[in-house]
């Protein structure tokens, strides 16, 4: 009568067809010649299926999944076994054997979590602005000289000069420059403070459970527990 055998799967494991799930793994047992394990027992619905280990892909098994190369159909045709005891056609008897392994292993947990708050903020701000401004002056020189066509105005530099021209009357009519007029622009600039308000982005983190939040010139605690949280601002 065969046994139960050493194998890299663990009782309980789900096995897989190539079309789905087939069911838990009962028990393993070892083929009749030697001490090897030679078939899987798995519970399918109200039935028990025999399976050999040839039809078990290993490279993509482990000992919580265990999958076949075959589909379920085919493992239809395959000779059931009772909940307790099954003879085989070559009478053999196979008893399924449980035991309980343990089986040290990981599992994630959630200690805490971090919330990141992001809000707009309004900060004064201060510059300065060139403004150009240009003065004109208007001055008036006396000439009082003789001409015979009245002139064109003219520019000295930056100053426009519009001759200013009268008829006097003389033995003869001639033209008196009376006098011309100078303009003179100038180019002045001045700085005019200017305020507004200017918006930016200000990010808030907190820190519950074991989270640890890290903040620019203060490094992390060694225990940072359940920090509160601290609004992170520029140096004014």
């Amino acid at each position: 009568m065969a046994g139960e055998a050493g194998t890299p799967y663990e009782i309980g494991a789900t096995v897989y067809a190539r079309d789905g799930e087939v069911g838990p793994l009962d028990a393993v047992v070892a083929g009749t010649d030697s001490n090897e394990p030679a078939y899987l027992v798995v519970r399918s619905a109200d039935r028990h299926v025999e399976i050999p280990l040839s039809l078990v892909n290993a490279a993509a098994s482990d000992r919580e999944e265990i999958r076949l190369t075959v589909d379920r159909a085919t493992l239809a045709r395959l000779s059931q076994v009772d909940d307790r005891a099954t003879q085989a056609a070559d009478d053999r008897v196979v008893v399924p054997v449980h035991e309980e392994t343990l089986v040290p292993g990981t599992r994630d947990v959630q200690r805490g979590a971090a919330v990141v708050h992001k809000r707009v903020e309004a900060v004064p701000y201060e510059t300065a602005v060139d403004l150009a401004r240009e003065d004109v002056t208007v001055e008036r020189v006396p000439v009082n000289r003789p001409v015979t066509t009245a002139p064109e105005p003219y520019y000295e530099g930056d100053t426009l000069v519009v001759p200013v021209v009268e008829e006097v009357l003389v033995t003869e009519k001639r033209l008196m420059l009376r006098e011309e007029v100078r303009i003179t622009r100038r180019r002045t600039t001045e700085q005019v403070p200017v305020r507004d308000t200017l918006r930016r982005e200000v990010v808030e983190v907190e820190g519950t459970g074991d989270i640890e939040i890290a903040r620019p010139g203060h490094p992390p605690a060694a225990d940072a527990g359940s920090a509160a949280p601290e609004e992170q601002r520029p140096p004014s």
